[in-house]
């Protein structure tokens, strides 16, 4: 039983990956704006990979630092997305007992502050596997895995990194990525948010 649990979960993840690229791809997948709480996000969207961060036994933190606006307006749906996306690479290329963080910092202007949104960054990192210099380039291109042997051993579709990039330029955002091999990998994305009706946290 589990292993059909498991087995349909991983069709089901591949099905929704390829139906996602397509609709981004064809230009059919439309952002949905509303009103969310930054702090309660990320609680609910990490809640989803709790289970398996423990399993791993990794050491996992999150922080959404001082001054951070936190009454947003966004698709936080698609950016939870991203998130499951990144860290959910991140708990499957780390062995046990290493080390997980997401970070969410302020970079708003004065001209953001003007038109009323934020600029916030995003970083999740990992002590993991790392990337090859001659794949950092490529990692964001829709099918790439590092290698034949990471397929066979984490399985993917080398869609969810692809989907990502995309998402964050709907966005109007960036994303990009710092890895040594063997050592780790830093993944970095940038997006613009409307401000939400209760303002600045302090």
């Amino acid at each position: 039983v589990e292993t059909v649990k498991n087995s349909a979960g991983s069709l089901l993840t591949i099905i929704n990956d390829i139906l996602d690229f397509s609709k981004v791809e064809a230009g059919k997948l439309v952002l949905s704006p509303q009103p969310f709480n930054l702090r309660e996000f990320v609680q609910r969207t990490l809640n989803i990979l709790k289970a398996r961060i423990e399993d791993k036994e990794l050491q996992f933190l999150s922080e959404v630092a001082e001054g951070t606006p936190e009454s947003l307006i966004g698709d936080d749906v698609r950016l939870g997305q991203v998130i499951i996306n990144l860290v959910g690479n991140a708990i499957k290329f780390t062995p046990p007992a290493g080390a997980l963080f997401l970070l969410v910092h302020n970079e708003s202007t004065d001209e953001d502050w003007r038109i009323k949104q934020a600029r916030l960054h995003f970083v999740v990192s990992d002590t993991g596997t790392g990337i090859p210099p001659e794949r950092v380039k490529e990692i964001f291109e829709p099918f790439i895995q590092v290698d034949a042997a990471t397929s066979r051993q984490f399985g993917g579709t080398g869609l969810g990194l692809a989907i990502s990039k995309r998402l964050i330029e709907l966005m109007g955002g960036e994303i990009w990525v710092e890895s040594k091999e063997r050592l780790g990998s830093a993944f970095h994305f940038r997006v613009c948010l409307q401000l939400g009706p209760e303002g600045v946290a302090q």
